[in-house]
């Protein structure tokens, strides 16, 4: 006698999704991506009216090591901020990341922003004669999961970055820049 296998509905939502432990986890501990992002150049004065100039450049690493599960980065939006403020925001190019593999993205933020608020400038200063410039980056995704011939519905996660990027006030590095893990909500 054969067995029939019962048979099913239809309905098959991908492979779960692990449970939420705190509001953002280490990307690089989750298991199913690695961003680090790494300073290139950054230049930045401040003029008697407050402005902001900047030219900073990345290398954010982004690493699948898991053996079955691919990863669909169908937009991807990288921010940078300063002390809260956001100074810049560039689309990125979307891509597939197959199953054990690292991809290299190089956002580019450049120009300039008003410095606006009462502590921001001191803040700045403070900042300047430090020689290390404290930068947010944030990216927000928009992704999906492979798992075979799978495909599961869209996910919002967002990345911070927070970057101590270490510099002169000419704009000349003063230091090499330390590798940067970031932290992820896989939950918005």
């Amino acid at each position: 006698m054969s067995e029939k296998q019962a048979h099913l509905n239809g309905a098959y939502y991908g492979p779960s999704i692990p449970p939420k432990r705190d509001s953002y986890q280490s990307v690089g501990r989750s298991g199913s991506s690695f961003m680090s992002p790494r300073p290139r150049s950054h230049n930045s004065t401040s003029g008697s009216n407050s402005t902001l100039y900047y030219n900073l450049s990345l290398n954010l690493t982004i690493r699948n090591p898991n053996k079955k599960l691919g990863i669909y980065y169908d937009s991807i939006e990288a921010g940078a901020n300063y002390e809260g403020q956001r100074f810049s925001t560039k689309t990125l190019t979307p891509f597939y990341q197959g199953h054990k593999t690292t991809n290299v993205l190089n956002p580019v933020f450049s120009g300039q922003q008003l410095l606006v608020g009462s502590n921001l400038q001191s803040e700045y200063d403070q900042q300047t004669t430090a020689g290390v410039y404290n930068i947010q980056m944030k990216l927000y995704l928009r992704i999906r999961f492979k798992f075979g011939r799978i495909k599961t519905g869209k996910f919002k996660p967002r990345v911070k970055c927070d970057l101590d990027v270490p510099l002169s006030k000419n704009g000349n590095s003063a230091t090499t820049f330390q590798t940067t893990r970031c932290k992820i909500d896989y939950f918005n």
